[in-house]
């Protein structure tokens, strides 16, 4: 927030989507024991995040760390795991909606859940999944802000929408 306008200008051009998208995907890891790697984990990192320039590149994207279109097309724990983190979600965008005093730089929102085979066949038998981690993250950037963070809460917002029409297909 106290940066110098150089350096917002500067930090903003390594991303012009987020303004439109309004968040990044800045990695991500996704158990494949099929991928070849030594620990069965497909990993992207920040450049891939940046390559995605698109609404649908996005969407793309979560679908592959959902997993969405695992054993043949059956995508019942993708669907499990896509409801907890969307009900998560929501209680962040209802603090945001009320907050009126803070603004989140740099922050993070943190999806993780348990993606190995052994728990997806055991979690599908009992109809029910470990439950997902959806947490924000890196606080250093808080600051007091009138009006609260409008900017988070379209990244938000996207974000759910997202995860929402991934849900649906």
């Amino acid at each position: 927030p106290s940066a110098p306008k150089s350096k917002r200008i500067r930090e903003s051009d390594k991303y012009p989507s987020q303004s439109e998208i309004g968040f990044r995907i800045v990695g991500m890891r996704v158990y494949d024991p099929s991928c070849g790697s030594e620990d069965g984990y497909r990993y992207w990192n920040k450049s891939f995040g940046v390559s995605l320039t698109k609404r649908e590149e996005v969407l793309d994207a979560l679908m592959v760390f959902f997993n969405c279109k695992r054993n043949g097309g059956d995508v019942s724990y993708a669907k499990l795991i896509l409801v907890e983190m969307v009900s998560e979600l929501k209680k962040i965008k209802a603090w945001f909606e009320m907050n009126t005093t803070l603004a989140f730089y740099a922050s993070s929102i943190l999806m993780v859940y348990e993606g190995s085979n052994e728990a997806l066949s055991s979690e599908l038998k009992k109809g029910e999944c470990e439950d997902p981690i959806l947490k924000m993250i890196d606080f250093a950037h808080v600051c007091r802000q009138e009006g609260g963070d409008g900017g988070y809460l379209k990244g938000i917002s996207n974000l759910l929408a997202m995860l929402e029409e991934v849900l649906e297909k």
